[in-house]
């Protein structure tokens, strides 16, 4: 019985093959015969015009990006009904007849949708509603990745990513590019997967939203005690708070933007970096300046305190970064190699490798023992804002302002992971101490938790009226805290 079903399915789709190749050429013949009666030219009107790349004209294009895209599929996939061009595979791809490539064509009914964008990328999607069973699994899986697809079950999924497809020469055919991804949830899972789930998945409860700011709150740190929150803001201030009331403990003031905050492991010392080009070091009980450095040449971007205590790293405006003593204050090492500002710093968990982002739109490993370059990071037309590592040292999280975030793997250098469903840049990043939850801040306003390993969105906070600069964890990881351009701070329990 099965077979037969299986067999009658690969007819009726070799039925609507034959039927929609009639049309089009029916549709041909039409317009030839108009063309002729009007004296039109036939290559101006309908052929597929040549300008650096092929084009089909009969595609409306959107001005979408890729995680915007993906959302609006998710969430209301009507309002693309009438700016998409149903494709099925072709025979040969379907009877795996042709080479390793895979070809689309124009079907009536067709199975997938082509979206076309206005910088000439055009991307695949099944089509609203397709339900993926035992007998459509093949075709769907030859096109996108089905991360937890259960054989022989009726699967609803989420798109992750959508494929990538070229039109191919002649203008009748889509060459699939890059695959895509869609992931299944499962509909009715065991006792131990339920409980596992609900122990994994941090539900997000506000707590406390924090005042006092009058501009844009561009960095966040939490002491490693987790007790003091300390928050920098365009406003020339620095701002100490108690963690768990969400009282002010202190301000301290300044003469400059204040870019950059970190607190050191023993929670006794602030570190601040400034639109001043210096780095100056607090002690955060009283607000008392202990000390401050001097050496660069431009605005201080970014600061960072080692897992030790022992080290500050700074990156500048000048390009270089710069290491300190930092109960001394001696100046250890200068890097360069970055062509562009440096812009955000973070140390390894062991405290020997150093991962720095730049406006050159590259990501640079060093070596703090032997103070070289390990690696460079480049080939991405992305600038990333905020770099963090995950406690195990494994997995170097980037926030880009193509609105994505990117994973490697921080000894090979290889990419694991692109996480899209922000719909503005990725401005901060933070994994949580368990190394599980990834935490990211975004000019669409919103906080979005992930899950680490699979890159998978486990919630998503409305919680700010403007950009999201600054997001940080607590070492327990319990408490969520987001500072924004909208002057407020927000602290969240994980539930």
């Amino acid at each position: 019985m099965a077979d037969s079903e299986q067999n009658f399915a690969e007819l009726e789709e070799k039925i609507n093959y034959l039927i929609e190749t009639i049309h089009q050429l029916e549709r041909r013949l039409i317009f030839v015969e108009k063309s002729l009666q009007q004296g039109n030219n036939l290559i101006d009107t309908d052929a597929v015009s040549v300008t650096g790349s092929l084009e089909r004209p009969n595609i409306i294009k959107i001005n979408y990006s890729e995680p915007e895209l993906v959302e609006l599929y998710n969430n209301d996939c009507s309002a693309l009904f009438n700016k998409v061009l149903k494709v099925s595979l072709t025979e040969d791809s379907l009877l795996k007849k042709s080479s390793n490539s895979i070809f689309l064509a124009e079907r009536k009914k067709g199975n997938y949708w082509i979206v076309a964008t206005e910088d000439d990328n055009y991307w695949l999607l099944p089509k609203a509603n397709l339900r993926i069973d035992t007998y459509n699994y093949q075709t769907v899986k030859s096109l996108f990745e089905c991360d937890g697809y259960e054989v022989n079950s009726d699967s609803e999924f989420t798109l992750i990513k959508p494929a990538t497809v070229s039109l191919a020469a002649g203008g009748e055919q889509w060459m699939l590019v890059e695959p895509g991804r869609l992931n299944f949830a499962s509909t009715s899972p065991s006792d131990g997967d339920f409980e596992e789930g609900i122990e994994e998945t941090p539900i997000p409860k506000l707590l406390h939203t924090l005042t006092g700011h009058t501009n844009s709150i561009r960095s966040i740190a939490i002491s490693p005690q987790g007790n003091v929150l300390a928050s920098g803001g365009f406003d020339n201030t620095i701002k100490i708070w108690d963690l768990q009331s969400g009282t002010i403990i202190n301000t301290i003031s300044g003469y400059s933007r204040f870019n950059s905050v970190a607190i050191s492991p023993d929670g006794e010392t602030l570190v601040s970096g400034s639109d001043h080009e210096t780095i100056k070091i607090w002690k955060i009980t009283n607000g008392k300046l202990k000390n401050f450095l001097t050496g660069h040449s431009g605005w201080i971007d970014c600061v960072a305190v080692s897992p030790n205590g022992e080290l500050i790293a700074s990156g500048s405006r000048d390009e270089t970064i710069k290491i300190w003593n930092l109960e001394t204050g001696e100046l250890l090492q200068t890097f360069t190699g970055h062509h562009g500002a440096v812009i955000s710093l973070v140390f390894s968990p062991n405290g020997y490798v150093l991962a720095s982002s730049g406006f050159d739109n590259t990501i640079k490993l060093w070596n703090l023992d032997t103070r070289e370059l390990i690696r460079t990071i480049s080939g991405y037309s992305d600038l990333f804002w905020s770099v963090a590592i995950s406690p195990d040292g494994e997995t170097l999280a980037c926030g880009s302002i193509k609105h994505t975030i990117r994973l490697w793997n921080l000894n090979t250098g290889e990419l694991q992971h692109t996480l899209t469903g922000h719909l503005k840049e990725v401005w901060s990043v933070a994994i949580s101490p368990d190394g599980k939850t990834l935490l990211s801040g975004s000019g669409d306003k919103t906080v979005k938790l992930w899950k680490l390993s699979t890159g998978e969105l486990l919630s998503s906070l409305d919680c700010h009226s403007k950009e999201v600069y600054c997001v940080a964890i607590s070492p327990d990881g319990q408490t969520i805290v987001s500072g924004s351009k909208d002057q407020l701070i927000n602290i969240y329990q994980l539930m």
